[in-house]
C-alpha cells in the first residue's frame, strides 16, 4: 500500500446517506406504483405563458398508487429551467402538492399543472396524497409531532431532540416503512444496553398545573414495535430541561414491551405533586435494552377526575 493513505470523503458519504433516506421515504410508492411519463414543457418566466414545447434535458416520471401520487423530475442540463408538468394522475381539482425534502407546498395551476423551477443538474420530488385528512383530536395535543409526521429534514422529526448517552452509535430515524398510524414511525437503535439515545419531546405549550376538572396526574402512552419480534425495555416519563432542578420530573421505572411483532401500546400514569413546576419538564423516551424498536403515536393527556 502506498504511503499516501486514501482519505474518506465524508461529504460524499453524507450525500449517499441523504439519498438513502429520501429513497426510504418514497420507496414503497416507487415499487408499488403504476409508472407513466408526464408532459413537461417550458414556461415563459416573463409572461407565464402556456407551455409550447418539450423541455430538452428534463426527465420526469409519475408514480401513481391508490393512496398517493409521487412525481420525480431531473434536470440533466447545466442551466436552470422553469417548467409546467401535467399528468392524468394530477387532476384539475387537485389544489396543491407537497414538495418533498424542501418543507414546502406548491399550489397547482388552474389546470392541475405543476409549475416550478429546477436548478441546473437539480432534482424535484412532489407528492399528492389521495387519503382524507385525519380527523382533529378530541382534545388539543400536549406534545408536538407525537406521530412523527413532520420531518422538515428527511429522517429527523420536528420538535424532537436527542440527548446522547454513553454509546455514540445509538441513533434515531424517521421511518416511512412501518407505522402504527399515519405515514411515519421513529426507529430507535441501541447497540449497547442502557446507553441509548434519550429523546426529548417539545410541548405544544407550557405544561401548566391541571385544571379543576382534571386529576393531578398525566397519562403518557406510546405505540411500540420490536424490529425482530423480541421483548424490549423502554423508559419514558418526564425529564428536567437542561440543568434545572425539578424533583417532580422523573423518567420513572422501565416498562417492558412483549415483542409480539406488531405495535402494542404502553402507557404510564405520572402523578403531579402540588407545587410541581411542569414548565421545566420535557417528555422523554429511551430504549434501554439492546436492539431496535419502532415507536409511534406518543401521547400526553391529563387524566380526568
Amino acid at each position: 500500500m502506498s504511503s499516501a493513505r486514501r482519505r474518506t470523503n465524508f461529504q460524499l458519504w453524507a450525500e449517499y446517506r441523504l439519498i438513502a433516506m429520501e429513497l426510504m421515504e418514497i420507496g414503497g410508492t416507487l415499487l408499488a406504483a403504476a409508472v407513466t411519463t408526464p408532459t413537461v414543457a417550458p414556461v415563459d418566466a416573463c409572461a407565464a405563458a402556456a407551455p409550447s414545447a418539450d423541455v430538452a434535458g428534463v426527465t420526469a416520471r409519475v408514480f401513481d398508487t391508490p393512496t398517493e401520487t409521487v412525481v420525480l423530475v431531473a434536470n440533466t442540463r447545466n442551466v436552470s429551467v422553469t417548467f409546467a408538468l401535467t399528468s392524468a394522475a394530477l387532476p384539475a381539482d387537485a389544489v396543491a402538492v407537497e414538495v418533498l425534502f424542501e418543507n414546502r407546498e406548491l399550489a397547482l395551476r388552474a389546470d392541475g399543472a405543476v409549475v416550478d423551477a429546477v436548478s441546473a443538474m437539480g432534482t424535484r420530488a412532489y407528492r399528492r396524497s389521495k387519503l382524507p385528512p385525519p380527523p382533529p383530536p378530541a382534545t388539543a395535543p400536549l406534545l408536538v409531532n407525537g406521530g412523527f409526521e413532520l420531518a422538515s429534514s428527511v429522517g429527523v422529526p420536528d420538535g424532537v431532540y436527542a440527548l446522547p448517552q454513553g454509546d455514540l452509535g445509538a441513533s434515531f430515524l424517521v421511518d416511512a416503512r412501518i407505522a402504527a398510524a399515519g405515514r411515519h414511525s421513529l426507529r430507535l437503535t441501541t447497540p449497547t444496553a442502557g446507553e441509548g439515545v434519550a429523546l426529548l419531546f417539545s410541548s405544544t405549550k407550557r405544561l401548566e398545573p391541571p385544571t379543576a376538572d382534571a386529576a393531578p396526574a398525566l397519562n403518557l402512552s406510546l405505540a411500540v414495535r420490536s424490529a425482530r419480534g423480541g421483548s424490549a425495555s423502554l423508559r419514558f416519563g418526564l425529564r428536567p430541561q437542561g440543568d434545572v432542578i425539578a424533583p417532580c420530573c422523573k423518567p420513572g421505572a422501565a416498562v417492558a414491551a412483549a415483542g409480539t411483532g406488531a405495535f402494542e401500546r404502553l402507557s404510564k400514569a405520572i402523578s403531579v405533586p402540588p407545587g410541581c413546576d411542569l414548565s421545566r419538564c420535557s417528555v422523554t423516551v429511551e430504549l434501554l435494552s439492546q436492539g431496535i424498536v419502532y415507536i409511534d403515536e406518543v401521547r400526553l393527556v391529563w387524566l380526568s377526575r
